[in-house]
């Protein structure tokens, strides 16, 4: 009885620590995905992108891939930043667990880059962000991508 008192207690002071530590988390967001930036947004963490690899045919390098815990209810901006070729974007992607696509910052059917992804989590657990270099290299040709992929709380 005692440690179940003590865990609830330990519990319920991180939730309060983190709702403290975190009051700007952008809960119900009416979209699920969308490409406009909020302008307030809060640091999470980035991703460092790093692709020096021989593009294949299609254009495009191998993929970074970061797994990451998102909360339910929460929504999340995912951006990039990238130097040194402008012939060469960043993909991004949104997985769940089981590696089912969620967003995406390409739109194949107006084969358009999108600089970045909002999404509100719709479950809890561990999702999977995805960063490749897409260019207008040859297949064989040498180009190095380097960037970062930012997650940041939504507002």
């Amino acid at each position: 009885m005692k440690a179940t008192i003590k865990t609830n207690t330990i519990r319920l002071l991180l939730c309060l620590l983190t709702i403290s530590l975190f009051p700007a988390i952008g809960i119900g967001q009416k979209s699920q995905t969308s490409t406009a930036v909020p302008s307030k947004d809060l640091y999470l963490k980035a991703f460092k992108v790093r692709s020096g690899v021989s593009f294949n045919q299609s254009g495009v390098t191998s993929v970074n891939e970061f797994a990451y815990v998102l909360s339910k209810g929460v929504s999340y901006v995912l951006t990039s930043s990238q130097a040194e070729n402008p012939n060469v974007k960043m993909r991004m992607q949104l997985f769940d667990r089981n590696h089912k696509l969620l967003a995406s910052n390409f739109d194949e059917g107006k084969k358009k880059f999108y600089s970045a992804i909002q999404y509100k989590c719709t479950t809890s657990g561990l999702h999977y962000l995805a960063f490749s270099c897409e260019g207008s290299g040859g297949a064989g040709e040498k180009t190095e991508c380097k960037g970062e992929g930012i997650l940041k709380f939504s507002n």
